[in-house]
């Protein structure tokens, strides 16, 4: 098994942060996506240009309207339609940038739940991410941050010989020290 570490863009940190981003709707017929902002500073704030992308980079994403300020410990929450870009609920980046572009804040936004559920910081403007949690636009995130969010993708079916391809990506890896992997062929019993 290979061990392989996918670096995160190089980050410029500061008071406005991704706190929550709601990805599929489990009505298909509403647009459902939204992303949440929270200004962990002690001073308002003008995020009048700031950028969010369905990327790991800002630039060309969704522009915030001219006047709009995040109170000390407050929200700002963008939706569909107004939210130009789309969450893939399959999986992606989503990144947060001032107006010229410079990247202050990254996540990778793992699969959806399509249950009305988000993924969020724990607690808000913290360190630990968690999918799978209540949605609570402009609101207190809820959720227990001692759980990590992991996410597992592979090839369903390769060809005869050809390898099984495993990714385990962890959201946080404070509290994970190690993986363990178990698969079935055939009609072994599931685990």
């Amino acid at each position: 098994v290979e061990d392989v570490t996918k670096p995160d863009p190089e980050v410029e940190a500061g008071d406005i942060v991704l706190n929550e981003i709601f990805s599929k709707h489990p009505d298909p017929t509403v647009e459902g996506d939204w992303v949440e902002l929270y200004n962990t500073g002690e001073t308002d704030i003008d995020i009048s240009g700031y950028l969010i992308n369905d990327a790991a980079e800002p630039a060309g994403g969704f522009a915030i309207p001219e006047g709009t300020i995040i109170v000390s410990k407050g929200y700002y929450v963008v939706y569909q339609p107004e939210l130009s870009i789309s969450i893939s609920s399959g999986g992606e980046d989503v990144s947060l940038g001032t107006p010229d572009g410079t990247l202050i804040d990254y996540v990778f936004c793992p699969p959806s739940q399509a249950d009305g559920t988000s993924f969020s910081k724990i607690p808000d403007g913290g360190d630990t991410w968690l999918n799978g949690t209540e949605a609570t636009p402009a609101a207190p995130n809820v959720g227990d941050a001692s759980i990590p969010s992991i996410y597992v993708d592979y090839n369903v079916a390769p060809a005869a010989g050809e390898a099984i391809e495993l990714l385990v990506d962890f959201t946080t890896s404070a509290t994970v020290s190690e993986v363990a992997v178990f698969y079935a062929t055939g009609d072994a019993p599931e685990y």
